[in-house]
């Protein structure tokens, strides 16, 4: 009887995802190139809180019109990538972000937030354009 109940109990709960933990991660882009409709950007990017990983990063920045962007960005590290999706407004340089998909130790990290871009000459020396992000992450 207790094991027919140890076993509904746990089909009924299934696989509980870990719990979020706030993370900041941030994209110093440092070359910026001209494409058709957008730009492709390079740089790295440091991260803090439930997150530990830094490394180098890319973004595709597609223009919508004349207030908008939609962005992809991927972010590589000695222990695997991840990638993120982000819709901003180009009006007040505020945005969100989500994580798509990952490798590695990063396979299966998840999270989404707020975002703010920074430009000069708010940015350091060198660096063309920020992607500042907050918000949770989880392994999924």
């Amino acid at each position: 009887m207790l094991l027919l109940f140890g076993v509904t109990f746990i089909s009924l709960m299934g696989c509980k995802k870990d719990e979020a933990h706030s993370a900041s991660i941030t994209g110093y882009y440092t070359s910026v190139t001209p494409v058709k409709g957008g730009l492709y950007n390079t740089g790295y990017f440091t991260t803090s809180g439930g997150l530990k990983a830094t490394g180098n990063a890319e973004m595709n920045v597609n223009f919508s019109g004349t207030d908008s962007a939609n962005c992809t960005a991927s972010f590589t590290a000695p222990e695997g990538s991840f990638t993120m999706s982000m819709h901003c407004s180009t009006v007040n340089n505020t945005g969100h972000w989500n994580i798509t998909s990952g490798t590695g130790r990063y396979a299966e990290l998840r999270g989404d937030g707020p975002l703010t871009m920074l430009f000069p000459p708010n940015t350091p020396t060198g660096v063309l354009g920020i992607e500042a992000m907050t918000g949770e992450v989880w392994m999924h």
